[in-house]
């Protein structure tokens, strides 16, 4: 019996998409929006024979998506000058 895992490393996903690699995974959090929103793979939303099957007949698709559009989506969502002018806004707010 396979167990499905049920959530995966975003800190991984920045890394995986900043190579320009596709990312198959399933909708957990941020992970399946970020993948949703910038096209760079396939979101597995049933774990059942038909997800599976379903996703395993789109990895052709995968090769079509192009890698810059990954990378730059990786940018948009994980870049690190970007995410510490994020968090200081927040820390700001919350600290007299």
């Amino acid at each position: 019996m396979c167990i499905p895992k049920k959530a995966s490393s975003p800190t991984k996903q920045g890394e995986i998409m900043a190579m320009g690699i596709p990312i198959i995974c399933n909708d957990i959090g941020d992970t399946g929006i970020i993948i949703k929103e910038s096209a760079a793979g396939i979101i597995i939303d049933r774990f059942s024979q038909d997800g599976y099957e379903e996703a395993a007949g789109r990895l052709n698709d995968m090769l079509l998506i192009d890698r810059t559009s990954i990378r730059k989506a990786a940018g948009k969502y994980y870049d690190l000058k970007e995410g510490v002018i994020v968090y200081n806004k927040v820390y700001s707010q919350l600290l007299p």
